[in-house]
């Protein structure tokens, strides 16, 4: 039954402030610090549960290869609130310590993120999907997903997580079944979106030129929180 398949989600649950929005309000943050907006740009942003709050939580990257240079790390990173527009915080700290980022994207070297994994044993792991995240604790890593294809072309299937601190370094690999709960995101959209058409569309198999019983989702995948679980919506 219908009432029983589909859960009640809590409305302060639901993202209301798209992606877009919420990067324009995390560089008016950047902007208030004209020394910081000259060094750093926003990373890509994750929307996550931290502590049961739905939140937008964007990187800060380097510019360019002279300014990490200079300074090895980025000062903290920025949240905005997928609820309200107007709670944007700059976190540098974390109690009494200082939240420096030392691998990532735009880093160079051995501190670049992805030649670090590599450098820690993981060359012949398929990876994607370089997520930034926060523990409990606000405690920032990059969660990267572990991969492998079903078929001879494509049909990618997650096996774990690679997690990076993203201040010291420390790489540890999770399979789906010991990932720690506060990681929100394992399996990409992109990975689910085509498990979705392919269930949809190969209802009866390849050969199926009539197109029998096929259905398709819609374009919006969203992404929800019931009981604490990440999940992704859409309509079919």
């Amino acid at each position: 039954e219908y009432n029983e398949m589909i859960k009640q989600i809590d409305t302060a649950q639901i993202p209301i402030v798209d992606e877009e929005l919420a990067r324009k309000q995390a560089d008016k943050k950047i902007g208030q610090d004209a020394a910081l907006g000259s060094r750093v740009v926003l990373g890509d942003a994750a929307i996550q549960n931290v502590n049961g709050e739905i939140l937008y939580v964007f990187p800060l990257e380097h510019t360019d290869f002279f300014k990490w240079n200079k300074h090895r790390s980025t000062p903290g990173y920025i949240t905005v609130s997928a609820s309200n527009p107007n709670k944007v915080e700059y976190v540098t700290k974390l109690g009494d310590e200082s939240i420096n980022i030392y691998y990532s994207q735009s880093s160079s070297f051995g501190n670049n993120l992805k030649r670090h994994i590599r450098n820690n044993g993981y060359t012949n792991m398929a990876l994607t999907e370089y997520t930034f995240e926060l523990n409990d604790e606000g405690r920032p890593y990059w969660v990267v997903t572990a991969y492998k294809n079903l078929t001879v072309w494509g049909n990618p299937e997650a096996q774990g997580v690679v997690v990076v601190d993203a201040q010291n370094g420390e790489v540890e690999y999770y399979s789906m079944q010991d990932a720690p709960d506060w990681i929100d995101i394992i399996q990409p959209s992109s990975f689910i979106e085509n498990q979705i058409d392919n269930w949809g569309t190969l209802v009866h198999g390849v050969f199926n030129f009539a197109d029998t019983d096929k259905i398709k989702k819609t374009d919006l995948l969203l992404t929800v929180y019931v009981d604490g679980h990440c999940y992704y919506f859409t309509g079919m």
